[in-house]
């Protein structure tokens, strides 16, 4: 068996699976979207907002509240392409709090973006299940807050396309994936 990984966004492994050039595909989504995948929920995941140290909203917050975005509607964002699931969401919710904020540069990749926030003194949203357990506690670097509101929440799925054979390596790995995400997350999915 060879392991490869493969990053992209939500709508490019979408048709990478389709395709039959990746196997497996960790996706995060606020439903299932493509009729010929299937999905096996592993959790439900919280949008994230990290912050830069000198950020107003990490100077008059605790890290790991639960805020509500318009108090982050001064701040400047690093943001991700469009593309990506958490970039769809952002726009969403931007709308949703007719917000306009900074852009002060746009990213393909999650973890540049968080890092970006934290070195910038800027914030970028992210998601949960993507944060290192290192940098889950307060650090002189930079904080982050959980974004209020349960239509915001997403679930982070595995997906392959259906009818797919699946030897017991790729079943294995189905379980030992689940039984991770059961002892991490709080809210894990059966």
């Amino acid at each position: 068996m060879e392991l490869e990984l493969t990053e992209a966004g939500t709508s490019d492994l979408d048709f990478l699976l389709l395709d039959g050039r990746v196997d497996l595909a960790f996706l995060l989504s606020v439903e299932n979207i493509h009729p010929d995948l299937e999905y096996i929920t592993l959790c439900r995941d919280q949008l994230l907002l990290v912050a830069g140290a000198d950020t107003a909203i990490a100077r008059s917050r605790a890290t790991g509240d639960t805020i509500n975005i318009q108090e982050a509607r001064d701040e400047a964002f690093i943001s991700l392409l469009p593309g990506h699931g958490v970039r769809s969401l952002q726009d969403r919710i931007f709308y949703d709090n007719r917000m306009s904020p900074r852009i002060l540069m746009e990213t393909s990749s999650p973890e540049v973006a968080r890092r970006l926030a934290i070195v910038c003194g800027a914030v970028a949203l992210f998601p949960e299940t993507l944060m290192p357990p290192e940098a889950s506690d307060s650090s002189p670097e930079g904080a982050w807050f959980r974004v209020g509101g349960s239509h915001y929440l997403r679930d982070f799925f595995l997906c392959y396309p259906k009818n797919t054979f699946l030897p017991q390596y790729m079943q294995d790995f189905i379980t030992a994936t689940r039984d991770y995400f059961r002892e991490r997350y709080t809210r894990a999915c059966p």
